[in-house]
């Protein structure tokens, strides 16, 4: 199976996969986080207003980088196959006619990338690991931030979160900081 950085943690194609795929997906993960965060790293350096961004693992620096997503996000217009396919599976909600472009998923798996090493990189106790256990959990089969006493966090969907909420109108660029500091506030040092 081949992987893509525009891929979407919201999806129930993790529970379909097997031991071996789910395997080499956090492999995949784990392999390109350093250059997805420095392609992202050269991306906003070379945006303007965020040239002289700190990409130093700091909480702060979480700050500027919702600023600029905020400024970055993109959708495109649903199919009526997609729309359809969706309302199948999922009618019990009201779904947008919209989805993330892909070169902002890829954006938006390289934010929670950096997300979560800003996590680890400030508490030692947190590592990234996969999720396994219960297909039924939301976050089975993803790579997510956890340590001893913590409940676990996919920063990917974090970002995902984020990102659709900027779109929709129910988050604002400072969030991501302020969803950091929450979670942390409630971990193990």
């Amino acid at each position: 199976m081949e992987f893509s950085t525009s891929y979407t943690p919201v999806s129930t194609r993790f529970a379909s996969m097997s031991q071996s795929e789910l395997k080499a997906f956090y492999k995949w993960f784990m392999m390109n986080l350093p250059y997805s965060i420095e392609e992202l790293r050269t991306s906003i350096r070379n945006s303007h207003g965020f040239e002289n961004w700190e990409a130093d693992d700091t909480p702060r620096s979480l700050e500027s980088l919702g600023d600029w997503l905020s400024g970055n996000v993109r959708t495109r217009s649903l199919s009526a196959e997609e729309r359809g396919a969706i309302e199948r599976v999922s009618n019990q909600f009201q779904q947008p006619n919209w989805d993330l472009t892909d070169e902002t998923k890829s954006l938006v798996v390289a934010v929670g990338m950096y997300y979560g090493e800003v996590a680890i990189k400030n508490h030692p106790a947190l590592k990234w690991e996969q999720l396994m256990g219960s297909k039924r959990q939301a976050d089975f089969g993803q790579p997510v931030v956890a340590g001893a006493g913590v409940v676990p966090i996919n920063p990917v969907r974090v970002a995902h979160a984020f990102a659709c909420g900027l779109i929709n109108g129910t988050r604002e660029r400072q969030q991501l900081r302020e969803a950091y500091d929450y979670w942390t506030s409630r971990t193990a040092s």
